[in-house]
């Protein structure tokens, strides 16, 4: 309730569009034991897995993000625990996964898009992640994502580029955005790799408010070139 009274107050009136055609579910971040082991000390920083331990493995952690169901084990992660793109013993063998595929399933037929942040690159992408070959409805996917692209641009000019995730990042298979849209039907599943364009995981605090800003005026473009599929 706080995030919406305050958007409210602070909003251009025509960004309340979001509010009033849309339900907004945010998950802050899907690997919190593995966010919280980064800012342990500089060693861990650029941690990207989770921290769970296997039987007989000494090397810890699974790449949450390369195990989901859709294509696991394909291009894009490793079978290596010692890998940072370790896709675990087998598919939805992590906790995280387990109660995100859980929860979306309850709610799928009310979903409209799913946008999954990450940095770096200035890419917007759509599925998929573990083929060059584009989804059916690449077309559709791709005019509202340029749509964002062209909104975000206009706020201090930073250009993004919008393709598949497999041309456009990498190959990444058993990710998020491809089973949401495979499996589940939702249409508009998007990776938006923000600021910097170079390779920085870790985002200067000079730019994160200016990412913010700029996400917001995506998601306002996106919520309004899609305001009648609610």
């Amino acid at each position: 309730m706080k995030l919406i009274q305050n958007f409210m107050n602070v909003s251009k009136p025509e960004s309340n569009k979001i509010i009033e055609n849309f339900d907004i579910t945010i998950i802050p971040v899907l690997n919190p034991d593995g966010y919280a082991y980064t800012w342990r000390n500089k060693t861990t920083r650029g941690w990207r897995k989770n921290r769970s331990v296997k039987k007989g493995q000494h090397c810890i952690g699974v790449d949450v993000n390369r195990n989901f169901p859709e294509a696991w084990g394909g291009a894009g992660s490793s079978p290596s625990p010692c890998s940072n793109l370790y896709r675990g013993t087998h598919l939805l063998s992590e906790k995280e996964p387990q109660a995100l595929v859980k929860y979306m399933a309850k709610i799928k037929n009310d979903v409209i898009v799913y946008l999954c942040l990450h940095s770096f690159g200035q890419t917007l992408s759509t599925p998929w992640g573990y083929t060059s070959e584009k989804p059916k409805d690449f077309d559709d996917l791709a005019k509202v994502g340029r749509t964002a692209r062209d909104a975000i641009k206009k706020v201090y000019g930073t250009k993004y580029s919008v393709g598949n995730a497999h041309n456009y990042i990498y190959a990444s298979s058993g990710n998020i955005v491809d089973y949401l849209h495979a499996q589940l039907g939702i249409k508009y599943t998007y990776f938006i790799e923000m600021r910097p364009k170079k390779k920085e995981f870790v985002v200067p605090e000079s730019i994160m408010l200016k990412n913010a800003e700029e996400m917001f005026a995506g998601m306002v473009a996106v919520a309004d070139e899609l305001k009648d599929e609610t």
